[in-house]
């Protein structure tokens, strides 16, 4: 038995319903939503329209009126903040430029831009990471840093101070080469030269030649110490006339045995052997040499028993 309650006309209201609802869904192209509800991208201006959904589906009316952007790059340009040329970001003085192209990871844009760092350097970097600090100079600071750490006297790039060290080594390091020729036959420093480098090279500055670099430091007296007076900048060719005597049985420096019992007086002058003397004396020989290398004033070469006037 059916006890629904039959109202008179009823059925007639309920066509003429449907029928007008018909009519109104061929007219509006988007049913649901009425002529009247136009909605605007807040970044762009241009008018929204619904939208084709993941699932196939069309956008409801629910979905759309949450909607205030076209598309997810509108949403993060209306997000974007605004930042100002000249404008300090984080907390190190970095001063923001202009904005650049950003950097794209996994669908997403990473905002970058041109910063000037406090050294005056410019550079480009995230935006974020220079408002967090995670960033904070051009790269200056981590160098500086260390330029810190490692300070000790200022002197690592000074040629002189290279010097010095190398005649420390040869003077006090046994297990140096050169220690047998140097410290180990009793050649020493000045005593305020060996533990202040300070004091040699201001020395060192006060003669002449000492910011020539084809010069080296030479010793006046090749069997002296390393002190005040007693070192000289020369070329190399004069420090190998400046040598002491090695296996000379003749006692003079210059003058050598040959056949019959004979000696030779002689000289190295440019890369070649002048022979100044043969003869029966040495000691003749020696007095020649010394007398040749006077007249024709010749630097750099030990004198057995004259002197320069």
């Amino acid at each position: 038995m059916n006890n629904q309650l039959k109202i008179p006309g009823m059925d007639r209201v309920m066509e003429t319903n449907a029928a007008v609802s018909v009519l109104s869904s061929r007219n509006n192209p988007n049913p649901g939503f009425s002529k009247m509800d136009k909605k605007y991208c807040r970044a762009c201006g241009e008018e929204l329209k619904r939208k084709e959904l993941n699932t196939g589906n069309m956008e409801t009316p629910k979905q759309f009126s949450k909607r205030d952007y076209c598309n997810r790059s509108c949403k993060q340009d209306a997000m974007k903040i605004k930042y100002r040329v000249g404008q300090i970001l984080g907390n190190n003085g970095i001063i923001f430029l202009h904005e650049t192209d950003p950097y794209i990871w996994r669908q997403n844009k990473v905002r970058r831009a041109e910063f000037k760092c406090i050294c005056g350097k410019i550079f480009v970097s995230y935006i974020n990471k220079i408002k967090m600090n995670r960033v904070k100079s051009c790269g200056c600071l981590p160098a500086e840093r260390g330029r810190k750490m490692c300070y000790k006297h200022g002197l690592a790039y000074d040629e002189l101070w290279k010097k010095w060290c190398i005649i420390k080594q040869r003077l006090f390091n046994p297990n140096n080469i050169g220690y047998k020729y140097y410290g180990g036959r009793g050649i020493g420093m000045y005593e305020p030269w060996i533990n202040n480098a300070k004091l040699f090279i201001e020395y060192c500055k006060t003669l002449d030649g000492h910011d020539n670099k084809e010069l080296t430091i030479d010793r006046i007296n090749n069997n002296g110490n390393y002190e005040p007076g007693n070192i000289r900048f020369t070329t190399h060719s004069i420090q190998t006339r400046n040598r002491r005597m090695k296996k000379n049985i003749s006692g003079f420096i210059g003058v050598n045995p040959i056949k019959n019992g004979r000696w030779k007086a002689s000289i190295s002058c440019d890369y070649k052997e002048k022979v100044i003397y043969r003869g029966e004396s040495k000691i003749i020989a020696a007095i020649q040499r010394d007398e040749y290398i006077i007249d024709n004033n010749l630097q750099g070469y030990i004198l057995n028993f004259l002197s320069r006037k």
